[in-house]
C-alpha cells in the first residue's frame, strides 16, 4: 500500500474519534553497534480508524514502519487482547467483504434480484451475459433511437446508446440494453433496438437513455432523458422527441424514440393465406384498415404482429430450442421502416438423431456377422478369411458401442462445441449445429417474411485426422487398390443388392398368401390383380438374380462348394490310406520277427516294395488332382454360372404355371348357384411350389452375394474399415444436419400445397455453401464434405402422422447404402398433404455442395497450389443443379412463374461463373443460394467450425436479402452489415463455442478477405481457441 505520511500523521492527529484506542506491545528491530537488528518489544499507544491502525510513541508521536511483514503485539489483559483482536477482525478487508455479500444475499431474498448486477457499474462482459440471457424471447416492445444535433468539441462524435429502468418500489437503476455503436456521426440512427420483456414493461416504469461518446476510447456521457413508460406509450404512431440533459444542464442535442409494440391480441381475419412469395419463402399478407387499437396503450398494431411474441417462438418448437433474439429497425428506400429480428437456435436431435444411426450400424454389423457365421463350413482359405473379418467387425463394432452409450448421457446443450471437434466420442455429431432465421416485417408491403439458413460445421472426420488425405483419397486409392480383381465390386452395391432380393421376396410372398385368400374365397377380380402384381414382383426378383453381380456371386459360391467337398473327400481318402498303410506295415512287421515258418521252411523275404511306390503315388495323384482343379476354376465358374441361370428359370417357369391356371380358372363363368368355385384346391399346390422354390432361389442367391461381401472385405481389410468408419462419421453429421433442416422447411410450409407437391414429384433441394481453402488440412475436409453430401442421393424422406408431442418419434431404416427417414407431423397437417405422401411416398433428396475458399489459405491455394478439387465439386454440383431445374421447368406451376424465369437467368450466369478461373469468386455462393431459395431448397452453410467465416456469409446473406427483396436503403447497407455482425445472435454464437465474443482472426487473414466478408473492428482478434 502506498501513502504519503505526513498527510497519514496529519489525519491521525486531527481525527478525534476511532474505533478503538489503547496501549499495546510491538515487537520492533533495534539497532545498537553491539546487537544489530535486535528484535524486543516496545509500548505503542495505537489507534484504529476504519482499516488503518496508527502507531505512536506516545499520544501524539507516530510511529511509521516501511516493511511488509507480520506484525507482533500483546496486551497487558486478557480483556484488552480479546477486544483488540476483535476490533482488528471486523477492520480487516475479508470481514467486510464477508459482510458485502451478506447484504447482497439478504436484499436479493426480498426484492428477488443481486443489487450489483446489472447496474451503472457493472462491466460490460456482464451487460452482454445478461442480454443474452433475456434474449432468449421475443420482446413486448421495441424501441428505435435516432439522434439529432450531437456537437461535441472536435470531430463528430463515436456514439452508443444505454438504455437503464427502474420500476417502484426499487430505487436502483439497472441496466436493460444498449444500441450498437454508431462512428462520426453526429446525426445517428442506431440499428438495434432497445427491448422489453414481460419483466420490464410496466406502464410505472421509468426509463433513462445515457447517449456515451466513445472517442478516444475514453467513454463519458454527452447527455441523458429519462421519461416513463407510460409517455412512450401514449405517443401512438408518433416518435417520442426528447432534450439531452447531463447533470441539469442541456448539452444541445434531441433523441427521437419510436416503439413497436408486439401483440398477440390482433387476431381479427386480417390474414390471408400463406403463399410462396417471389423469393422463394412463406409470407403471410395482411390487410388491416384499424389504425390504433385501444388495448395496447396507442402504440399502432399492425397486424404482423399477430405472429410476434411467443408465436415466432412456438414455430420453431418443438424440433429447436435454446432460442437467442436480437432485434434491429432499418429504413427502406422510401422512408419506411423495416423491423427485423434475428433467431439463433440450437436443433434438440443434435445428439439423438446419431444414435438412432449408430443402432443401425450395429445392427448392420452385427447380423452381417451372424450370417457370415451361418455360411458353414468353408475351405481353409475362406474360413481364415472370415475369422479375421469378424474379429476385425467386433473391434469397430466397440467403438461404435461407446460412442453410443457416451451419447446417450444428458446433457444441458443441443449442440457440439467447436472446441470439441477431435472428441472421438462426439465424431458421429455435427459440429456446432445452429438455425439462423431472419424474420422480416415490412411495414410498407404489410407482409411477414422469414429466411432461414442451418450453419454447421463442415462434415468431416476430424477425430481421425488426415495423415492419409480426405474421403476422395481414401475412396480413391480403396479402388486403385481392388483394381486387380476382375470380380471386385462395391460392398455397399452388395448389400443394397441383398436388401432389394429380401424385399421382393417378402412382396412375393405377401402377393402368394393374398392369392391363397383369394381363391379360397372366389374373389375373381382380387384373384386376377394380385397374379398380375406377382408377376411383376417376380419378374423383378428374377431380374436382380440374373443380374451380373449375383451371377457371378453365385458361380463363386458353386466353387466354394466344390472346393470345400474336394478338401473334405481328400481329407478323409487320406484317413482311410493312411488306416492301410499301418495295418500292412504291422502285418510286414510280424512276418520279420518270426524268422522261419511252423514247418521250418527258410524265411521269405518281404515284398514291401510294392506298399513303398503306392504311398507317393497316392500324393501326387491328389496333387494333381488338385492343380488340375485350380486350373480349371473359370470352367467350373462357367458351369455354375449356367447352374445358376437355370435355378432362377425355373421360379420363372412356376411363376408361369401359376399365372396359367388362374387365368385358365377365371375364365370359367361363375353360376348363381357357385358362388364359390373350389380354386383353392388347384391353385394351391402352384402357390406351395412357387413359393419354396422362392425361398430356394433367394437364400442362395443371399448366401452368394454374402460370400462375395467376404472376399471383397478380405481384401485390404483395415484401409476398408478405416475408409468406412470416416464415412459413417461424416454421414452422421451430415444426415443429421439434413434431417434437421426437412422438419424446419416441413413445419414452416405446412400450408403450403404447392411445395408438397414439388418435393413429392422432383424431390427436395438441399444447397450446402462451404466456405473452406484447398490448403493443408481443409483440402481433406473438402474431400469429406464432399462424399459426405454426394452420400446424401441415398437419402429420402416418409412423414407420417404425429401420436404424440415428442420429437424422438424420428426414426431411421434402411442400411448404409439406403436410408430412410420417417418424420412425424401434426394430424391437422398430414391430412392436407397429397395423398401419395399420405399413403408412404418417399421425398428424395438433391444434394449439392459449392465451395469457395476466402481466408488466406486459399490465397495461398491459389496461388502456389490447386484448386482442382474445388472445381471438380462446384462443376459436379452445377450440372445436379441444371438438372433438378429441367425436372421442375415440367410442373406446369412452376413453369409458368416469374420467379422461374428469374431463376433460369441466375442458373445461366452461374453456369458462366463456375466456368471462370477467378480468385475467391463469391459470386458463386451468391447466385446458388438466390436459386435455392427461388427452388424451394434448403440452405447450409459451412466453414471448419460454423463459427468465423459462417458468420460473416450468414450476415451478408440477410443483408443482400434486405437489399433485394425489402427495399433496404442503400446508405444503410454498410451499418447493417457492421450491426449484425457486432451485435448480432453470431457473437453469441462465438463465445458459446470459445467462451469469447470474439472472431477469431488476426489482421493478416482479414486482409486475404474479401471486402465484403470482414469483420468491424473490435470484433475479432487471435488468441482464440477454435
Amino acid at each position: 500500500m502506498k501513502f504519503n505520511a505526513k498527510e497519514l500523521a496529519e489525519f491521525a492527529k486531527r481525527t478525534k474519534e476511532f474505533n478503538k484506542e489503547g496501549q499495546l506491545h510491538i515487537k520492533e528491530k533495534i539497532e545498537g553497534k553491539i546487537r544489530k537488528n535486535k528484535e524486543v518489544y516496545v509500548e505503542r499507544w495505537c489507534k484504529l480508524y476504519g482499516n488503518l491502525l496508527f502507531c505512536f510513541k506516545s499520544k501524539e508521536e507516530l510511529v511509521f514502519e516501511g516493511e511488509s511483514r507480520v506484525q507482533y503485539m500483546y496486551a497487558k489483559t486478557e480483556l484488552d487482547r480479546d477486544g483488540w483482536i476483535e476490533a482488528l477482525h471486523i477492520a480487516s478487508y475479508e470481514c467486510m467483504k464477508m459482510q458485502l455479500g451478506n447484504l447482497r444475499e439478504l436484499l436479493k431474498s426480498k426484492t428477488g434480484r443481486d443489487p450489483l448486477d446489472n447496474s451503472e457499474v457493472a462491466p460490460e462482459s456482464s451487460d452482454e451475459d445478461t442480454e443474452d440471457m433475456k434474449s432468449q424471447s421475443d420482446p413486448i416492445l421495441e424501441v428505435g433511437l435516432q439522434c439529432n444535433g450531437l456537437v461535441p468539441s472536435g470531430e463528430p462524435p463515436t456514439t452508443r446508446v444505454d438504455a437503464y429502468i427502474i420500476t417502484p418500489p426499487h430505487e436502483q437503476w439497472v441496466k436493460n440494453g444498449h444500441t450498437e455503436v454508431v462512428e462520426k456521426n453526429s446525426n445517428p440512427v442506431y440499428s438495434r433496438t432497445i427491448c422489453f420483456d414481460a419483466n420490464t414493461f410496466q406502464l410505472s416504469t421509468r426509463i433513462k437513455m445515457v447517449v456515451n461518446c466513445l472517442n478516444n476510447n475514453q467513454p463519458h456521457p454527452l447527455g441523458e432523458t429519462i421519461f416513463t413508460m407510460n409517455a412512450l406509450t401514449d405517443c401512438g404512431e408518433k416518435c417520442l422527441r426528447l432534450s439531452l440533459n447531463h447533470e441539469g444542464i442541456s448539452k444541445g442535442g434531441t433523441l427521437s424514440i419510436k416503439a413497436w409494440k408486439n401483440t398477440d391480441e390482433v387476431e381479427q381475419n386480417h390474414t390471408k393465406p400463406v403463399f410462396t412469395s417471389n423469393n422463394g419463402v412463406s409470407v403471410t399478407m395482411v390487410t388491416n384498415n384499424e389504425p390504433v387499437s385501444s388495448a395496447t396503450g396507442g402504440i399502432p398494431t399492425k397486424p404482423p404482429r399477430k405472429s410476434s411474441t411467443t408465436r415466432r417462438l412456438d414455430k420453431l418448437k418443438p424440433w429447436f430450442a435454446n432460442v437467442l433474439t436480437k432485434t434491429y429497425w432499418f429504413q427502406t428506400k422510401n422512408g419506411d421502416s423495416l423491423r427485423c429480428h434475428e433467431y439463433m437456435a440450437e436443433c434438440v436431435i443434435n445428439y439423438h438423431f446419431p444414435q438412432l444411426l449408430l443402432k443401425l450400424w450395429i445392427d448392420e454389423d452385427r447380423k452381417l456377422i451372424e450370417e457370415l457365421h451361418n455360411l458353414g463350413k468353408l475351405p481353409c482359405k475362406w474360413d481364415e478369411k472370415r475369422k479375421i473379418i469378424c474379429q476385425t467387425l467386433l473391434t469397430a463394432l466397440a467403438q461404435y458401442q461407446a460412442s453410443a452409450s457416451f451419447l446417450r448421457q444428458p446433457t444441458k446443450d443441443y449442440f457440439k462445441s467447436s472446441l470439441k471437434k477431435s472428441d472421438q466420442n462426439l465424431s458421429f455429431v455435427p459440429t456446432n449445429l445452429h438455425l439462423q432465421r431472419l424474420w422480416v416485417i415490412d411495414e410498407s408491403k404489410h407482409i411477414n417474411s422469414q429466411y432461414d439458413i442451418l450453419t454447421v460445421g463442415a462434415f468431416t472426420g476430424f477425430s481421425e485426422k488426415y495423415k492419409e488425405g480426405g474421403l476422395l483419397r481414401m475412396l480413391k486409392q480403396q479402388d486403385s487398390n481392388d483394381h486387380g480383381d476382375k470380380h471386385s465390386s462395391s460392398i455397399e452395391a452388395l448389400v443394397d443388392l441383398s436388401e432389394r432380393i429380401s424385399e421382393c421376396r417378402d412382396n412375393v410372398h405377401h402377393d402368394c398368401e393374398t392369392i391363397t385368400r383369394a381363391a379360397l374365397n372366389g374373389n375373381k377380380e382380387l384373384l386376377q390383380q394380385m397374379v398380375t402384381k406377382l408377376s411383376e414382383n417376380g419378374q423383378k426378383l428374377a431380374s436382380l438374380c440374373l443380374s451380373v453381380e449375383v451371377t457371378k456371386a453365385a458361380g463363386t459360391l458353386q466353387n466354394v462348394k466344390k472346393q470345400e467337398h474336394i478338401e473334405r473327400s481328400y481329407s478323409d481318402k487320406t484317413k482311410d490310406e493312411c488306416g492301410v498303410l499301418k495295418a500292412t506295415r504291422s502285418l510286414s512287421v510280424a512276418v520279420t520277427t518270426s524268422g522261419r515258418s511252423p514247418q521250418g521252411s527258410p524265411r521269405m523275404k518281404p515284398k514291401t516294395s510294392f506298399f513303398r511306390k503306392s504311398e507317393p503315388s497316392l500324393q501326387v495323384s491328389s496333387i494333381a488332382e488338385s492343380t488340375e482343379n485350380c486350373e480349371n476354376e473359370e470352367k467350373v465358374i462357367s458351369d455354375s454360372q449356367s447352374v445358376w441361370d437355370e435355378v432362377v428359370f425355373s421360379l420363372v417357369s412356376d411363376l408361369t404355371c401359376l399365372a396359367s391356371k388362374v387365368e385358365d380358372l377365371c375364365y370359367d363363368v361363375v353360376t348363381e348357384t357357385n358362388k364359390n368355385p373350389m380354386w383353392y384346391e388347384e391353385v394351391n399346390p402352384l402357390v406351395l411350389k412357387l413359393r419354396s422354390r422362392l425361398e430356394n432361389v433367394s437364400s442362395q442367391a443371399k448366401e452368394a452375394l454374402l460370400l462375395q461381401m467376404l472376399q471383397e472385405y478380405s481384401s485390404n481389410l483395415p484401409q476398408k474399415i478405416s475408409t468406412r468408419t470416416r464415412l459413417d462419421m461424416v454421414m452422421g453429421q451430415a444426415l443429421t444436419t439434413l434431417t434437421a433442416g426437412f422438419v424446419l422447411k416441413l413445419k414452416t410450409n405446412a400450408s403450403n400445397l404447392a411445395f408438397f407437391k414439388q418435393i413429392q414429384q422432383v424431390g427436395l433441394l438441399a444447397q450446402f455453401e462451404g466456405l473452406l481453402s484447398c490448403h493443408g488440412d481443409e483440402m481433406s475436409m473438402i474431400e469429406d464434405y464432399a462424399v459426405a453430401v454426394q452420400s446424401l442421393k441415398n437419402v429420402s424422406f416418409q412423414i407420417t402422422a404425429k401420436h404424440s408431442d415428442m420429437t424422438s418419434e424420428v426414426s431411421v431404416t434402411g442400411h448404409r447404402s439406403k436410408y430412410i427417414v420417417t418424420v412425424p407431423t401434426s394430424k391437422v397437417i398430414f391430412t392436407h398433404l397429397p395423398l401419395d405422401i399420405q399413403q408412404g411416398h418417399v421425398i428424395p433428396i438433391v444434394p449439392v455442395l459449392f465451395n469457395i475458399g476466402i481466408n488466406e489459405q486459399a490465397s495461398l491455394a491459389e496461388t502456389f497450389g490447386n484448386t482442382h478439387i474445388q472445381e471438380s465439386v462446384n462443376i459436379q454440383s452445377l450440372q445436379a443443379l441444371e438438372e433438378y431445374f429441367k425436372k421442375c421447368g415440367k410442373m406446369p406451376d412452376m413453369a409458368s412463374s416469374e420467379t422461374f424465369l428469374k431463376a433460369k437467368d441466375l442458373l445461366t450466369n452461374l453456369r458462366t461463373q463456375v466456368s471462370l478461373k477467378k480468385s475467391k469468386n463469391t459470386e458463386i455462393l451468391d447466385l446458388s443460394a438466390k436459386i435455392c431459395r427461388i427452388l424451394n431448397g434448403i440452405r447450409f452453410t459451412s466453414c471448419k467450425s460454423a463459427k468465423d467465416r459462417t458468420a460473416m456469409a450468414v450476415t451478408l446473406e440477410q443483408v443482400r436479402i434486405l437489399e433485394e427483396y425489402h427495399s433496404l436503403a442503400p446508405s444503410v447497407v454498410s451499418h447493417a452489415l457492421e450491426c449484425t455482425r457486432s451485435d448480432g445472435v453470431r457473437r453469441s454464437n462465438t463465445k458459446k463455442n470459445t467462451g469469447k465474443k470474439r472472431y477469431a482472426f488476426s489482421r493478416l487473414q482479414i486482409m486475404s478477405f474479401p471486402q465484403q466478408y470482414r469483420p468491424p473492428n473490435g470484433t475479432f482478434g487471435s488468441g482464440v481457441d477454435t
